[in-house]
């Protein structure tokens, strides 16, 4: 798994001497750490990933169905209840239950409340595979976190959350570019 090595920075280092030509009055080296970071949060997205296929399932499917046994709605959840516990878009997620309805571990069902809407419930095969997921998952999840203090947990989301909030705070002050000449257009955005 060479592309999720953690060790990246100092090969990142080699660029500083160009970088600071580039941009002499920034301080590169934390920009160069803040990289370093993005990169690091994207292999735990990449590692994850590729544990939960070894599992023989998605981190998605998992959030969905964890969510419906919790809730053990006999009518169901909508959309709009399922997006908090997984927050993509209503496309993305139609796309997720629509492969979990195909593999029969979720039945859609008509909403009580609106005849128009629809809801998604657990099937019995889903609630089977949730149910015989989650303790090793936990399990596993154990593994994983053995080596990390109540402190550096604490310390590590308090981290993300301020990175989160001024990514966040950045994107509502900029105006908003469709254009796709830099290569980041919808499409890209959407995969």
């Amino acid at each position: 798994m060479e592309q999720n090595r953690t060790d990246s920075l100092p090969e990142m280092k080699a660029f500083l001497p160009k970088f600071k030509a580039f941009l002499p009055e920034q301080d590169v080296e934390f920009m160069m750490k803040f990289a370093d970071t993005m990169l690091m949060l994207h292999r735990v997205v990449v590692v994850s990933d590729a544990y939960f296929q070894r599992m023989g399932t998605a981190k998605g499917r998992v959030l969905i169905l964890t969510r419906l046994l919790l809730s053990d709605a006999s009518s169901g959840d909508s959309i709009s209840d399922l997006r908090p516990f997984y927050p993509i878009s209503y496309a993305a997620m139609s796309g997720v239950l629509d492969t979990l309805e195909k593999d029969g571990m979720v039945e859609r069902c008509a909403n009580p409340e609106d005849r128009r809407r629809v809801n998604i419930r657990l099937s019995e095969k889903g609630r089977k595979f949730i149910i015989d997921f989650l303790p090793t998952h936990v399990e596993n999840v154990k593994k994983i976190s053995s080596g990390l203090q109540e402190d550096e947990v604490a310390q590590m989301f308090g981290s993300l959350e301020k990175i989160i909030g001024g990514f966040e705070r950045l994107a509502q002050s900029l105006p908003e570019k469709n254009s796709t000449a830099s290569g980041g257009g919808k499409a890209d955005e959407e995969k």
